[in-house]
């Protein structure tokens, strides 16, 4: 009995996280803030639930599972976020108007190496089509 009211209290905090996650995709100015919220948001939620679900089980194998996924997304949730704002930076993601500063912009970007003016485009491109050399 109270393993399932923690269980269900990890539940509905995680579905709060993931919620809060989600709603600030949607709400965010640019890609560097969605990733932000995203990121943080959806890792808390993932991890409570995951715990939800191994405290409701209450078994060892189950246990050992969730501590591992819960390590696995604190691991790499983080790096996969900061390698997707590196990415949006390098092809020209413009910040939203209330940034106060940028410390990339005197140093020509996070990478030394420009990056080609093709992958800079974001219109969708004709597969049809044979790129013209």
């Amino acid at each position: 009995m109270i393993a399932e009211v923690i269980a269900s209290i990890l539940v509905i905090g995680g579905a709060f996280f993931m919620f809060t996650a989600a709603l600030g995709i949607v709400r965010m100015p640019d890609i560097y803030t969605r990733l932000h919220c995203s990121t943080k948001s959806a890792t808390l939620g993932v991890g409570l639930i995951l715990l939800a679900v191994a405290v409701n089980s209450g078994e060892g194998a189950v246990w050992a599972r969730a501590i591992a996924g819960i390590a696995f997304f604190m691991l790499t949730v983080p790096v996969a976020g900061h390698i997707l704002a590196r990415a949006g930076y390098r092809v020209g993601a413009k910040q939203c108007a209330e940034t106060l500063s940028d410390e990339w912009a005197n140093e020509g970007g996070p990478s030394t190496t420009p990056v080609r003016e093709e992958t800079r485009r974001y219109e969708a491109i004709d597969p049809r089509r044979a790129p013209a050399d």
